[in-house]
């Protein structure tokens, strides 16, 4: 399975965050590849820049560990994917982790945490990207981080 994960500290409350992370049929305000997004019920529908139609499950949506959790389940080709947004309390900001799990992990960076629109897939797993939209909070670029971890099919 490939998995990523990114944070980044926000200058906002974690639930002035939460509250836009929250809101599943808003994806497309803070995740640069998707053009639109609208909910229905526990599913979503994301176009992408690109054309592709995502369809997602929303798995998670719980306020009180301010924790996001959802699937693709059609539009791209995976066996299993579950990404997952955390927004934690972090003295008078909010930190924001996005990670991600996805089989055949192959597909890992194609589908990875959102990033700003001008990375490239051909910068090293160390590179510090933002993740995607998020500085609409105005929300401070401190302690960014990316990590990625590989595990051979079956492990």
């Amino acid at each position: 399975m490939g998995t990523t994960r990114r944070h980044i500290r926000i200058d906002r409350s974690a639930d002035n965050v939460w509250n836009v992370v929250s809101d599943h049929g808003a994806i497309a305000d803070w995740f640069p590849a998707v053009e639109s997004s609208s909910a229905t019920g526990s599913g979503r529908a994301c176009p992408l820049a690109d054309g592709t139609e995502l369809e997602e499950e929303i798995a998670t949506n719980d306020t009180d560990l301010r924790r996001l959790q959802y699937r693709i389940t059609k539009g791209m080709p995976v066996d299993f994917h579950l990404a997952t947004v955390d927004v934690l309390e972090d003295g008078d900001g909010a930190l924001v982790i996005y990670s991600s799990g996805v089989e055949p992990h192959e597909v890992a960076d194609a589908i990875g945490p959102p990033s700003s629109p001008a990375s490239t897939a051909s910068r090293p797993a160390s590179s510090s990207r933002p993740i995607g939209r998020l500085k609409l909070f105005g929300g401070s670029r401190r302690g960014l981080r990316r990590s990625r971890r590989r595990t051979a099919p079956g492990r």
